[in-house]
């Protein structure tokens, strides 16, 4: 299984993974529902303050399809993010950046997460010159 992220919402960085040479910085996951979770070591598996990015993807979209299996939960969240033939609205969880003192707005307010093409991990390059 290979590693996959997105990109914050608030400040479009990307959320490397602890397996990175940039290392980890403090993100929430805000739900659709306003609640939220915070991750400060991002280990690059979609995973969220104990949360499945995916599997709450189709608890959000398609509550009545949803079982006690995380595993089966993420599998139609993935469906619905890249087979969505059936024009289902997607409702995907929001990445911020933590900031200190930074409003924190409704999960409506915010875009929806675009994926970092390079999935959130990176070797040797500096943080400075990819953001530049």
């Amino acid at each position: 299984m290979g590693f996959f992220s997105w990109m914050t919402c608030n400040t479009d960085r990307s959320i490397s993974n602890s397996f990175s040479s940039r290392g980890t910085f403090p993100v929430r996951m805000i739900l659709p529902d306003d609640t939220y979770v915070d991750e400060t070591e991002y280990e690059g598996y979609g995973e969220f303050g104990g949360l499945d990015f995916y599997a709450q993807v189709a608890k959000y979209s398609v509550p009545e399809q949803v079982t006690g299996d995380v595993d089966y939960n993420r599998g139609i969240g993935i469906d619905l993010c890249f087979d969505n033939e059936e024009s289902i609205a997607v409702k995907m969880p929001k990445f911020i950046e933590i900031i200190d003192g930074e409003e924190i707005l409704k999960w409506e307010e915010y875009l929806d997460p675009i994926i970092c093409p390079d999935q959130g991990y990176y070797n040797d390059e500096p943080e400075e010159e990819f953001y530049d």
